[in-house]
């Protein structure tokens, strides 16, 4: 490995070790929320998202401008995901030291004749820090 590359993964290391405590934190609160299927319970609280600044900042939030595809679970149907939305503003300012919470939606497209089933699918969220 390049010494620049060493460099660089031993600061991230070192990143990741001091925040421990907060990202088992997060971790646990995300594992807790139960989006077992079926029911498919407590979706609300997973298109919830939280961001969080050090220093007072301006972030931009972004969501997909593209539809995205779901699969059903065991076959090929697909359905999608468009029109994508975000709760409040898109451009947010952070006080010192604040978190924010911020849900998306999007229009769920089902066929005349869609097939039963578990859908499952991902779509990218951007925060953008200064």
């Amino acid at each position: 490995m390049p010494r620049d590359a060493a460099a660089a993964r031993d600061a991230l290391v070192r990143r990741i070790e001091s925040k421990r405590d907060e990202l088992t934190a997060l971790t646990a609160d995300l594992v807790r929320i139960p989006t077992i299927n079926p029911p498919g319970d407590a979706y609300t609280p997973c298109a919830e998202f939280v961001g969080a600044s050090k220093d007072s900042a301006v972030v931009n939030i972004k969501v997909p401008n593209k539809p995205s595809v779901l699969t059903r679970v065991g076959g090929t149907e697909t359905m999608t995901v468009t029109n994508f939305t975000l709760q409040g503003q898109n451009k947010r300012t952070l006080a010192k030291q604040a978190s924010f919470t911020f849900r998306v939606g999007g229009t769920l497209n089902v066929a005349a004749n869609q097939v039963e089933g578990t859908y499952v699918g991902t779509f990218d969220v951007t925060v953008q820090y200064p």
